[in-house]
C-alpha cells in the first residue's frame, strides 16, 4: 500500500489525530486531578510520598540551593532523577507552590501522554501496520491503568516511558519505512536521535543503559548508510561521530555533579535501595535474588498478572510484541533497531532486578518496558496480517515454514485478516479500559493514604513543634515539603550515611537515633516489616503526642509502609547505653591500677561509624532468619548502678567477628599494662568464646576461651584479660572472637577497652576450705551468716583462680533436714549474683553471697551444703572434701520460730 498521499490530506489527518490523542490525555488528566481533589479532601495531593523529595528538591532549586534538601545543612543526593526536580523546579518558579506542584506534576504527566501516545501510533504506522490499528494501540496505550498511573502520579516515570518511546522512534526515523519495507538513503543521521538520547540518560539511571544501546545503533545505521561526516564538508543532514559521545557523557553527568556537591559519586537512594547493599553481603543470595526478580519480572510480562494488584496488560501482548521484535531483528536494514531493543529489554530489567524495590510503586521502575510492548504489539499484528509482499521479504529461519503457513491462511481473504486484526486490537484495548478504571480507583485509594497519614503528620509538625526542630522521620517527603522542620531520614534517601544503616538493619537504625539524638521521630512502629517496631518498643521513641493510624488495603497500597505512624518525644536523659556497668566487673575494673585504668577504647557494635573506626568485620556460616542486627532494652543480671537498664543494638553472628582496638594509642605507663576488655552480649544462647590476639607482626595467638551463660533476655558483661606479654609493641590489636554455640546465635552489643596494670587480689592462706577442677577454682572460706530469727540464710563465699577455672557452673546451696532425702530449701545461681560463671573469672579474688529463702521451714536444726553444677548437662563438679554426690557441708543452722 502506497503511503505518498496528499500532504494536506496528511496534514489534517495527523492534526485530526494529534486532536484526538490530546483529547484523550486531557481526559485522563481531569479524572485523576478530580480524583486527588476527591481523595484529597479538596487539595491536590499525589499517591506517593516519594513525590514529595522530588518536590522537596525542586523547591530548593528554585530557590538557588542546588542539592540541598535540609536549608543549613550539606547537600545530599537523595533524587535518583537528575532532570526531573528542575522540570518541577520550572513550575514551582511559576507559581505551583506547596500542593499545588502536584497540579504541575499531573500537566506534565498528561502532555507526557499525549505525545507518548502520538510516539506510539507513529512507530506502529511507520511499520506498515493499518493506520486504525496503529490509532488502536495508540489509544489503548493512552488509556492504559498502570501505565496512566504512572505519568499522573508526580513521579519521573512518565518522562522515563516518553524519552524512552521517543528514542525509540528517532531510531527508528533514521530509515524511511514505506509500505512496511525499509528504503535506502532515507532519514540522515541528525541531531534529534543524540537529544533523545541525552534526555534518556540524564532522567534516570537505567535511562543512561538505554541510551548507551540506542547510541550504538546509531552508530550501526549511520555507519551503513553513510551519515556518518568523515570529511568535513559541512553537511547539514551529517552528523561528526564525535557527536554521539555526548549522550554517553550525559551518562556520567549525574555521579560528577553527586560527587562534586556530596563528596560520593552514588546516589544515596540507590544505595539504599540496591540489593548489592544487603547485608550480609553474600554472592550467592545476592545473585539469587536478582535471578528471582527477573524470573518473577518476565512471568509476568508473559501473563500480564501480578498476584497482589491483577492484571497490568493484556496477555497476548508480550506474545504478538515478541513477534514485532523478530520483525526488527530479522529485517536486515531494521536489524540494529531490533538488537537495540532486545538490549533494552534485557539489560534494563537485569538492571532493575538489581533493586530490592523492583516491583514497588506498581512496577515503577518495569513501566517504561511494559510501554514499550505497546509499540512492538503493533508491529508483530502487521507482521500477521501483512501480505505475501511483506513476509516474503524476510527470512525467518526456521520460522519460515510456519509464518508462510499461517500468511496464506489468513492471505485468503482481506476481512479475515482485518477480523484477526480486530480481535487482537480489541482484546488490548478491552484490557486496558478495565485496568484504566481499577487503577484509577487505586490512585484515590492511594492518594487518600497520603492524606490521612504523612500529610496530617507534616502538618502537625508544623503547628506543634520548634520551627528548628529535628525530626527523625521513613517517610520523608511531606513531612520535609509541608512540616518545614529539618528531618533525619532513618531509610536514608535523602540523609547522608544513613543508608548504610538502614541496611543494617533495626539494630543499626536505634543506633543512628541514639547517635543523632533528634528532638522527634516521626515514624513507624509496629506493623513494620523492617523492624522499626523492635526500635518502638524501646524507650527510644520515649513519649507518644500523636498517632495516625490508616486501614489499608494490602492488594493496593503502595503509598505507606504500614498502617501506623505516630509522633514521639525522645528523653535522651533517661536512655542509659554506659558500659561496663555489671557489679561484678567492676570489681575487676577496680583492679586496672595506675593512671591508665581508665576507659581507653569502644566498640560499638552496630554502630556502623564506630565499626569503621575499629575496622569491624563479621561473618557468619550459615544463613540466619531475621536482622542482621537487633536493637534491645534489657536490665542486668548483676547492676552496679541505680539504673540497670540499657537500651543497644547489636548483631546476630554464628560465624565470629574481628575488630581493631587501641589504633594510635600511646600506653603512657610503658611496658607491663594489661588490657581489660568488656563484652556486652545478651546471652540467647549458651556456648564459648574463643578469643585470638593478632599484633603488628600478624601472627595470632589464642588469649582465652570466654563462656556464655544461658541468661536470654538480660545483659551479661563477659572480661577478657589480655595479659600484658601480648600488648607491648602489638599496638593497635586485632581480637577475633569465634562463637561455639550448641544452638542459636552470638548477640555481641559493645566491647569496651581498658588499659592499665592489673593486680589480681592473693588468698591469704595457702589452705583453702575446699578446691574444684584439680584447683583451678579455689574456696578460701563459706561462711554462714544467719540468725535463728532470720527468714533468709546467706552465705558469704571466698573464690580464687589463677585464670585457668572453665566452664558455665552455677553454685548450689541446699539446706538439708537429712542429708539422705531432698533439700528442704535451696538456691542456684551462677557466681557473680548470676553473671560470672567461672569460667570467666579472671585471676584473683571473688568474693559472693548467696541467699536461699528459709519462709515456711520448721523450726529445727538443719544441715547446710553446697556445690557446682553444669547448668545444660547438671553434672556436678566434685569438691575436694566433698561426698560422692558433690556435696560440701559446711554448717548447721538452727531455725526458730
Amino acid at each position: 500500500m502506497n503511503r505518498q498521499v496528499d500532504l494536506s490530506v496528511h496534514r489534517r489527518r495527523s492534526l485530526f489525530l494529534w486532536a484526538v490523542f490530546c483529547a484523550t490525555a486531557g481526559i485522563v488528566f481531569l479524572a485523576y486531578a478530580l480524583t486527588s481533589l476527591a481523595n484529597g479532601h479538596g487539595e491536590f495531593v499525589m499517591p506517593l510520598d516519594d513525590v514529595y523529595i522530588h518536590f522537596q528538591y525542586a523547591k530548593q532549586i528554585a530557590s538557588g540551593q542546588f542539592y540541598v534538601y535540609n536549608p543549613g545543612l550539606p547537600p545530599t543526593s537523595g533524587a535518583t532523577s537528575f532532570l526531573y526536580p528542575y522540570v518541577l523546579a520550572a513550575g514551582y518558579l511559576a507559581g505551583f507552590q506547596g500542593l499545588n506542584l502536584g497540579l504541575w506534576a499531573m500537566s506534565v504527566g498528561a502532555v507526557a501522554v499525549a505525545v507518548s501516545m502520538w510516539l506510539v501510533y507513529r512507530l506502529v504506522w511507520m511499520m506498515g501496520t493499518a493506520r486504525w490499528l496503529a490509532v488502536v494501540l495508540a489509544l489503548a496505550f493512552g488509556v492504559s491503568g498502570p501505565v496512566v498511573w504512572h505519568f499522573m502520579s508526580g513521579m519521573e516515570t512518565g518522562l522515563v516511558i516518553l524519552l524512552t518511546l521517543w528514542t525509540f522512534y528517532e531510531v527508528v526515523a533514521t530509515q524511511t519505512v514505506i509500505g512496511g519495507h525499509v528504503q535506502q538513503g532515507g532519514y540522515a543521521l541528525n541531531a534529534m536521535p543524540l537529544l533523545a538520547c541525552t534526555l534518556l540518560a540524564l532522567v534516570r539511571p537505567e535511562g543512561g543503559l538505554l541510551a548507551i544501546v540506542a547510541v550504538g545503533a546509531l552508530w550501526l545505521l549511520g555507519r551503513r548508510d553513510g551519515n556518518l561526516e568523515k570529511d568535513g564538508d559541512g553537511a547539514k543532514r551529517k552528523i561528526r561521530p564525535l557527536w554521539m559521545i555526548i549522550p554517553i557523557m550525559a551518562l556520567g553527568v549525574q555521579p560528577l555533579v553527586n560527587w562534586l556537591m556530596t563528596g560520593s559519586a552514588v546516589a544515596s537512594g540507590n544505595s539504599a535501595k540496591s540489593v548489592f547493599g544487603a547485608v550480609p553481603f553474600v554472592w550467592g543470595e545476592v545473585i539469587r535474588r536478582v535471578l528471582e526478580n527477573l524470573g518473577r519480572m518476565w512471568v509476568e510480562f508473559a501473563t500480564g498478572i501480578s498476584p497482589r494488584e491483577g492484571t497490568y496488560i493484556a496477555p497476548l501482548l508480550l506474545v504478538v510484541g515478541l513477534l514485532g521484535l523478530v520483525r526488527l531483528v530479522w529485517d536486515r536494514r531494521l536489524r540494529p533497531v531490533g538488537l537495540m531493543v532486545m538490549l533494552w529489554f534485557l539489560g534494563g530489567t537485569l538492571m532493575i532486578a538489581t533493586l530490592d524495590t523492583s516491583f514497588w510503586h506498581f512496577k515503577r521502575y518495569q513501566m517504561p518496558f511494559m510501554a514499550l510492548l505497546f509499540p512492538l504489539a503493533g508491529i508483530g499484528i502487521g507482521v500477521l496480517i501483512s501480505g505475501n509482499k511483506h513476509l516474503g521479504k524476510l527470512k525467518y529461519g526456521g520460522l519460515t515454514p510456519f509464518l508462510s503457513r499461517l500468511h496464506r491462511n489468513l492471505s485468503t481473504q482481506d476481512s479475515l485478516r482485518l477480523a484477526a486484526a480486530g480481535v487482537i486490537g480489541l482484546w488490548i484495548v478491552v484490557i486496558a479500559g478495565l485496568t484504566a478504571v481499577r487503577f484509577l480507583g487505586y490512585y484515590g485509594l492511594n492518594v487518600s493514604y497520603v492524606y490521612l497519614q504523612p500529610l496530617q503528620m507534616a502538618r502537625w509538625l508544623e503547628a506543634n513543634t520548634p520551627s528548628n526542630a529535628v525530626v527523625a522521620v521513613h517517610d520523608v517527603g511531606m513531612m520535609r515539603y509541608m512540616g518545614g522542620r529539618t528531618t533525619l531520614d532513618v531509610v536514608g534517601l535523602t540523609t547522608a550515611g544513613a543508608a548504610d544503616y538502614w541496611r543494617n538493619g533495626p539494630g543499626a537504625v536505634a543506633e543512628f537515633l541514639l547517635g543523632k539524638h533528634p528532638d522527634y521521630i516521626a515514624s513507624y512502629g509496629e506493623g513494620h516489616g523492617l523492624g522499626l517496631g523492635l526500635i518502638a518498643e524501646t524507650s527510644i521513641y520515649g513519649e507518644a503526642l500523636a498517632s495516625f493510624p490508616v486501614e489499608l488495603d494490602d492488594n493496593a497500597n503502595v503509598a505507606l509502609a504500614a498502617n501506623f505512624q505516630g509522633i514521639y518525644k525522645p528523653d535522651w536523659k533517661l536512655i542509659n547505653t554506659s558500659i561496663p556497668e555489671q557489679r561484678s566487673i567492676l570489681k575487676y575494673v577496680d583492679r586496672i591500677l595506675d593512671s591508665q585504668g581508665t576507659l581507653r577504647d569502644v566498640v560499638n557494635v552496630a554502630d556502623i561509624a564506630g565499626e569503621r573506626e575499629h575496622d569491624y568485620h563479621w561473618k557468619n556460616d550459615s544463613d540466619l532468619s531475621g536482622f542482621p542486627t537487633l536493637v534491645r532494652q534489657l536490665n542486668y543480671v548483676d547492676c552496679g548502678s541505680t539504673s540497670c537498664t540499657v537500651v543497644d543494638g547489636g548483631r546476630q553472628i554464628n560465624g565470629e567477628e574481628t575488630f581493631q582496638i587501641l589504633e594510635g594509642a600511646s600506653l603512657d605507663g610503658g611496658e607491663g599494662n594489661d588490657v581489660l576488655l568488656i563484652t556486652r552480649v545478651n546471652p540467647s544462647a549458651e556456648g564459648t568464646l574463643d578469643i585470638y590476639i593478632a599484633g603488628r607482626s600478624g601472627s595470632e595467638k589464642l588469649v582465652a576461651t570466654r563462656w556464655i551463660p544461658s541468661s536470654p533476655g538480660q545483659w551479661v558483661e563477659i572480661p577478657t584479660l589480655i595479659p600484658s606479654e601480648f600488648v607491648t609493641n602489638n599496638l593497635p590489636m586485632k581480637i577475633r572472637i569465634v562463637p561455639h554455640l550448641t544452638d542459636g546465635v552470638y548477640e555481641p552489643y559493645m566491647h569496651a577497652v581498658l588499659v592499665g596494670h592489673y593486680r589480681p587480689e592473693k588468698l591469704p592462706v595457702d589452705n583453702p576450705l575446699a578446691t574444684f577442677q584439680n584447683g583451678a577454682i579455689q574456696l578460701e572460706s563459706a561462711i554462714i551468716d544467719f540468725k535463728p530469727s532470720d527468714t533468709a540464710l546467706s552465705i558469704n563465699l571466698k573464690w580464687f583462680t589463677d585464670g585457668s577455672a572453665q566452664g558455665d557452673y552455677k553454685v548450689f546451696v541446699h539446706v538439708y533436714s537429712d542429708v539422705n532425702q531432698p533439700p528442704v530449701a535451696q538456691t542456684d545461681e551462677r557466681p557473680g549474683n548470676g553473671a560470672l560463671p567461672p569460667g570467666n573469672w579472671l585471676p584473683g579474688v571473688l568474693r559472693d553471697t548467696i541467699t536461699v529463702n528459709l519462709q515456711g521451714i520448721l523450726p529445727g536444726r538443719y544441715t547446710v551444703a553446697i556445690g557446682m553444677y553444669d547448668p545444660v548437662t547438671f553434672e556436678r563438679s566434685q569438691p575436694t572434701g566433698g561426698d560422692a554426690d558433690g556435696r560440701l557441708f559446711i554448717g548447721e543452722v538452727t531455725i526458730t520460730e
